[in-house]
């Protein structure tokens, strides 16, 4: 029985229906057999993709099915309804390494085929903003992004906190009005709050966005509601300062508040905070006497004195945290994103020009942090490796454990500061 016969209990569905399921199990006769029915190779299924993009982009990507669509004469040129050309939704996957061998021989079919390959300039500039290339950028800026874009550049500066590039980008009037969908349809200030880009937030807020949320609906979750899920009192405490509703509720009976959203995820001092955030906050009480504030650390640091973070014995004291913390505030900016008695997490609003002299300085003052590192580093391979991916794709990453002495992973400290900015510094 082929996809598009009558099955036992009476249910069918029509050849395009058919064309699809085959596209998406992988199904070739089934694909051929609908066709052959006359199910058309240019519409659209319900997430607006057409048979061979949704081929390219769904699960791992189909070669066999790209080619088979090929060959039954689907354009290869014809873009879907998000403005994906197939050869730009092979290129983007060429990047994933679970999936770039499948992707390489869908773009060998596609070149074949004689695929455009207008758009590549648009992709290049999505691809240096999300490698925060500078100089690439600016090369590309004056680039006119083609009609129905899928990878918004600016999106793309939001989400992979690349705030200096997100400057280039709105001062040169790129993108402005681009569709939210690198993320899944979200506003830019909702995804920049949801990954935790301190830096991002402030800038967008700045520039006038909702602080609820654009494009959030009423029984949504807004974005004062996504930072305290997070326990995210500095993203919280800017948002309230831009006019964000702290009643605001996802129910009727104002049950779903930020501040239950807070309570509801552990963070009670936070959620505490929320109750009244104008109003100065006791100390937790605590088995030992917080230390006292000193009068040259900026209250954003405090919670390194009153949480007494430190190295041990061993490590470095609690006030030669502070002075690099204050160090690095002042060249780069830096947010405290958490204090513990081991160790702090901090971002960095800014980044050097030579951000590897910063990931060995990190590195020098805090040696668990290339630790942590290693050890993400080798479950990321052992991965990799049980999914079969080949040795040639595993290089790379395999790369990042190459020895610069007893700085082993400082790649991948360099690489996760481009990217996030964050690092976690654990001495304990």
């Amino acid at each position: 029985m082929t996809l598009i016969e009558p099955a036992r209990d009476g249910f069918s569905v029509t050849p395009q229906e058919a064309l699809f399921i085959g596209v998406a199990f992988g199904k070739e006769d089934a694909v051929r057999a609908a066709a052959a029915a006359g199910a058309s190779l240019a519409a659209r299924n319900d997430s607006g993709r057409t048979p061979l993009t949704e081929a390219i982009l769904g699960g791992m990507g189909s070669a066999g099915i790209v080619g088979v669509l090929l060959d039954l004469g689907a354009d290869p040129d014809l873009k879907d309804s998000e403005g994906w050309s197939p050869w730009i939704a092979c290129l983007s996957r060429l990047d994933d390494p679970v999936v770039a061998s499948r992707q390489r021989r869908i773009q060998t079919l596609l070149e074949k085929a004689g695929a455009s390959r207008a758009d590549e300039s648009a992709f290049a500039l999505y691809q240096a903003v999300c490698a925060g290339d500078v100089d690439r950028v600016r090369a590309l800026i004056g680039i006119a992004l083609p009609e129905s874009w899928p990878l918004s550049p600016r999106s793309a500066a939001v989400g992979c906190d690349r705030i200096e590039i997100l400057r280039m980008l709105d001062e040169a009037g790129i993108d402005p009005e681009a569709p939210r969908i690198a993320r899944g349809g979200e506003a830019d200030l909702v995804c920049a709050v949801r990954c935790g880009h301190l830096g991002i937030v402030e800038y967008l807020l700045a520039q006038g966005e909702d602080p609820e949320g654009a494009g959030v609906a009423p029984e949504g979750m807004s974005c004062l509601m996504l930072a305290a899920e997070r326990g995210r009192q500095d993203i919280a405490g800017l948002l309230l300062c831009h006019g964000a509703r702290l009643d605001r509720a996802q129910d009727e009976k104002g049950y779903w508040t930020a501040r239950r959203y807070a309570s509801g995820n552990k963070h009670k001092a936070m959620a505490d905070w929320l109750k009244d955030p104008a109003a100065p906050q006791k100390s937790p009480r605590a088995k030992k006497a917080a230390a006292p504030v000193s009068a040259d650390v900026p209250k954003k640091f405090a919670p390194v004195l009153a949480k007494r973070s430190s190295g041990g014995a061993a490590g470095p004291k609690t006030r030669d945290i502070l002075e690099r913390l204050l160090a690095w505030d002042a060249a780069h900016g830096v947010a405290l994103l958490e204090a513990k008695p081991k160790g702090v997490v901090v971002q960095f609003l800014h980044l050097p020009e030579d951000v590897e002299a910063l990931a060995r300085e990190i590195a020098e003052f805090c040696p668990g942090v290339l630790a942590h590192i290693e050890g993400a580093l080798a479950r990321q391979i052992a991965t990799m490796r049980n999914l079969g991916v080949p040795e040639e794709q595993i290089a790379p990453v395999a790369a990042e454990h190459a020895d610069y002495g007893h700085l082993r992973g400082l790649p991948a400290l360099e690489r996760s500061l481009r990217w996030h900015r964050t690092a976690r510094l654990n001495w304990r």
